[in-house]
């Protein structure tokens, strides 16, 4: 790590020399606002302190997959979970499921997807029109699950602006890899002062390929297939989906503010891979309203936003209902920014979150669960010269009530626990705070440092589970005497910001108090299915440890207009790593994501696009006890694009390569990585229309 940290300080200076040497004058590199920072302030990823990004438009229309978390999965300090292709979350520098936020037009998901990794995200990434990334803390804007980073999907389901007459965008696209068909269809209709939305998506994928066994030469050996399983080869049995969604949505748009609502409705039926004969089948109601005026005196801006969900899916084995999960609430968000008191100006706002979670059926391990957050903050920012000093705070009450308990449990016969237990409420407070500052070196560099102290109140899985987690093959138990989880972090960076060149180098860590940590245990349990299926689970239990996260990144790229004909090219290059420790042993903490690099390149002209990636992993040695390390790879992506303008209408044609060179690939975070490695070479073609 510090050698890491040594060679890209030593290396820095001449790097961002380079990328700031003009050539032919051409157009600046654009930086778009970020609004998952507060919709009322919207500033450039630039202009904050904490480590923010954003990726949109051709972007990330290259870099779309089945899920959320593989979308992402080459972006700065972000990897998937990766539980097959059907059910990944973003993981931010080694964190991930509750202590990753992710948002929908700024409002929580309100799925299941944290409690779970077999469980998928609710939204289609095919849908998604920008994706903004906070790495790090953000407890202070979105609540105390955000203690690891933001991730804020955004459509344009509630339009915040006029438009005139019909327009949309289309994409169709056919895979190789799992011989997939999707498509998505979006259109916008303004007349007036009205907006009108309605877009839909529809994916079919089969079983995913890849190359050679799915499972690894040890499993193969040491753990035999059940029943009626088949060894897989050359695919991954029981990776199939269908996927389809849709949502309609309208908007009146004043002179001063909008009013709007959507509703959307999401399906997605898909295997689960860690079991041949189970699948899920999920779908998701969600209505939203928002409501926003500007200029009001001294109140510069309010905006109110309101999501409820009813959320629900069943895991199916051999047609029967084994587990049913459900997850009803509602997240209401009050925002308000306000003209500058002397040099501070800024935001505060209410935000509460309430949803009932529950699990039905023969294999639940976790009871039902009343959950109440509540959620006060503050967000100032000012400028004093070359300095830019920002402070925040927020106050959180969390209530989590289990309306049943399980009932104890022998431990050398774990798999048999019951519910009947009386209910049981535990209430938590929590403050977060935080200080940045960016000062500016000169018209184009700026160094930056954010610091914060965070707490995030144990959440319901926590302090209520008990019993066999079939998904992960554990038997896993909470702890009611669990304490708030806090951190203290700091980050700073440095920043370069050019006409056709950015980049930055920063270096990151996070110290936890009470870290709760789902640690393995000695002895296990077993598959309360009983035989045929009988089989050893490990045994986890939630505890409070000490522990560290700390790592570096880098990224840069760069415009040069005069090395081709006609043309530009753009170059990019990344790294990150990331470390965590448990302090209170000594041991590394388990899953943690290993060092990367990614080099991209595209070449542009008016008549097409070419682009590639290149992605090299390293091998995860630092392991925890009980966990295998993993092999490194290198993944190479490449791709074509032909645009063709006919007036109202634009046409892109495109073909990828996804995988190039087949290369067997075990991302070191996926629960999976003995069972299903990455997708192998992937033959994407597709058509885009915008009109």
């Amino acid at each position: 790590m510090k050698k890491i940290a040594t060679v890209l300080f030593l290396l820095l200076p001449n790097l961002f020399a380079f990328a700031a040497e003009q050539t032919n004058p051409g157009p600046a590199i654009t930086l778009p606002e970020i609004s998952v920072l507060g919709e009322a302030l919207q500033k450039s990823a630039f202009d904050v302190a904490p480590s923010v990004s954003e990726i949109s438009g051709t972007k990330l229309e290259r870099k779309k997959k089945s899920t959320l978390g593989e979308t992402l999965s080459s972006e700065l300090g972000v990897t998937s979970s990766f539980f097959g292709p059907n059910a990944s979350r973003p993981i931010i520098r080694g964190q991930d499921g509750e202590r990753i936020r992710i948002l929908n037009n700024g409002m929580g998901v309100l799925d299941a997807s944290g409690a779970s990794q077999d469980h998928g995200v609710s939204i289609d990434p095919l849908i998604i029109e920008r994706v903004e990334i906070v790495r790090g803390p953000s407890a202070l804007l979105y609540g105390s699950s955000a203690v690891g980073g933001v991730v804020n999907t955004v459509t344009n389901r509630i339009s915040e602006k006029k438009i005139e007459g019909l327009n949309g965008k289309f994409d169709l696209q056919s895979t190789s890899v799992d011989d997939g068909k999707s498509g998505s269809l979006d259109l916008n209709y303004g007349v007036g002062s009205w907006v009108l939305h309605v877009d839909g998506t529809n994916k079919d994928l089969k079983d995913y390929k890849v190359p050679g066994f799915a499972r690894t030469a040890e499993t193969r050996q040491n753990v035999p297939l059940g029943p009626g399983e088949v060894e897989g080869n050359n695919s991954v049995p029981n990776s199939a989906n269908k996927t389809e969604s849709g949502a309609l949505g309208a908007s009146y748009v004043f002179d001063n503010g909008f009013a709007g609502a959507s509703y959307s409705k999401y399906n997605s039926n898909y295997g689960t891979v860690a079991e041949q004969g189970v699948s899920i089948k999920m779908k998701q109601e969600r209505a939203d309203i928002a409501f926003g005026l500007k200029d009001l005196d001294w109140i510069r801006s309010i905006r109110l936003k309101n999501s409820y969900s009813d959320y629900e899916h069943k895991e199916m084995e051999g047609g029967q209902v084994g587990t049913t999960f459900t997850n009803r609430g509602n997240e209401t968000r009050l925002e308000l920014a306000h003209e500058k008191v002397g040099s501070w100006s800024g935001l505060f706002g209410l935000q509460s979150n309430v949803f009932k979670f529950a699990a039905i059926g023969d294999e639940r391990f976790l009871p039902e669960t009343d959950n109440k957050n509540i959620g006060a903050f503050v967000y100032e920012e000012a400028e004093y010269g070359s300095w830019k000093p920002s402070l925040g705070l927020r106050y959180e009450n969390s209530t989590v009530k289990a309306n049943e308990t399980f009932l104890d449990v022998n431990p050398s016969n774990l798999g048999e626990a019951s519910f009947g237990g009386p209910a049981t409420s535990k209430n938590f407070e929590g403050l977060s705070a935080s200080l940045g500052v960016i000062y500016s070196l000169a018209a184009q560099h700026s160094l930056a440092l954010n610091v914060a102290l965070t707490e995030r109140a144990p959440n319901y899985q926590e302090l209520f589970t008990n019993g066999a987690h079939l998904a992960t093959a554990a038997y896993e138990r909470g702890d009611l005497s669990l304490r708030n989880e806090k951190s203290h972090s700091a980050e700073i960076s440095y920043r370069y910001k050019g006409q056709r060149a950015k980049g930055l180098f920063g270096i990151f860590v996070q110290d936890f108090k009470d870290y709760i940590s789902l640690s393995p245990k000695a002895g296990g349990g077993f598959d309360p299915r009983g035989a045929p299926n009988n089989r050893d689970l490990s045994r986890y239990q939630y505890e409070s440890v000490d522990a560290q996260f700390y790592g570096a990144e880098f990224e840069i790229s760069k415009e040069f207009m005069s090395l081709v004909p006609q043309g530009k090219v753009e170059l990019g290059l990344k790294v990150d790593v990331v470390k965590a420790k448990n302090k209170t042993t000594g041991d590394n903490l388990p899953r943690i994501t290993p060092m990367r690099e990614t080099l991209s390149a595209e070449y542009k002209t008016e008549k097409y696009a070419l682009n590639a990636e290149v992605q090299n992993i390293h091998r995860q040695n630092d392991t925890a006890p009980n966990e295998t390390g993993t092999n490194g790879y290198t993944l190479v992506n490449t791709g074509l694009e032909v645009p063709f303008d006919f007036g109202r209408l634009t046409l892109n044609f495109y073909g990828r390569i996804n995988n190039v060179f087949d290369a067997e690939a075990r991302s070191h975070v996926s629960f999976l990585k003995s069972l299903a490695p990455l997708p192998g070479r992937n033959f994407q073609v597709g058509l885009q229309g915008t009109f």
